[in-house]
């Protein structure tokens, strides 16, 4: 019995040392943080797969609530949140507050004490169960007022690391250029729907448009290309399934220093 532990526990101790020795596409690549330049502009999934993967995305629920976040950058985040373990989590878009709780609820199971801020316009979709949570702060506000909501006396004193994901498709370059000013090296961005082809769902059906990914991507270009000294898009969970292989193109950034 002790013989096959032993070879079981050499099987997966071999298996982890291949993965680390990986080149590419490793936690522990070399070229894991990449500059804008080093990236190119195209994705491992064609329009096809984005479709399919934008039809699920209206049927993912968390605790019963819609959710409006893709399979894949589910597991992105989860496996992201998992290395980061961040303390401080800003959302902006909360839509139904089930991307808040989702993420709130993430940090409970990896047993890190985390508090999320969640802003939006409107938050009468928002979930009770979200507006409830002790974890959770739900703010009713425009995102242009960015600097009245996360002013400086507040954001010196809010624990590191920080996760912040943009998803509010407004005031972008806005945001981004606050939070620069008081993020620490570690702390890491995700700007979603940066994908040029992101579908667009409509009443006749769902029709491939672009129309918010190309601009949040030129946004998020333009502002690593600011700051080239400070940011690097982290490949492996960029291209975690595929080269681009995200709705989020570009979108998961870590600051460096």
């Amino acid at each position: 019995m002790d013989t096959e532990k032993e070879q079981e526990k050499e099987i997966y101790t071999n298996a982890w040392n291949k993965f680390k020795e990986q080149k590419d596409g490793s936690l522990f690549s070399l070229t894991r943080y990449q500059k804008v330049n080093e990236r190119e502009y195209r994705s491992d999934h064609d329009n096809a797969c984005l479709l399919n993967l934008h039809k699920g995305k209206y049927k993912i629920v968390s605790r019963g609530i819609p959710m409006m976040k893709h399979s894949l950058d589910i597991i992105i985040q989860e496996q992201l949140l998992w290395e980061l373990k961040p303390q401080t989590i800003f959302e902006f878009g909360c839509y139904s507050g089930a991307s808040a709780l989702w993420l709130s609820d993430t940090m409970k199971r990896y047993e890190v004490e985390t508090h999320l801020y969640t802003l939006d316009l409107d938050t009468s979709l928002v979930s009770p169960l979200a507006k409830n949570n002790k974890n959770i702060t739900v703010i009713e506000d425009d995102v242009a007022n960015v600097a009245k909501i996360f002013p400086e006396e507040m954001l010196k004193n809010l624990p590191h690391p920080w996760f912040i994901s943009e998803d509010c498709h407004f005031h972008v370059m806005k945001t981004l250029e606050h939070f620069h000013k008081f993020m620490q090296q570690g702390d890491y961005i995700v700007v979603d729907d940066t994908n040029p082809n992101c579908p667009t769902f409509t009443d006749d059906g769902y029709v491939l448009e672009g129309k918010w990914g190309r601009a949040k991507l030129d946004i998020v270009h333009e502002f690593l290309k600011k700051h080239e000294d400070y940011y690097r898009i982290d490949s492996y969970y960029v291209d975690m399934f595929g080269y681009n292989g995200t709705m989020n193109w570009d979108g998961f950034i870590k600051r460096i220093k």
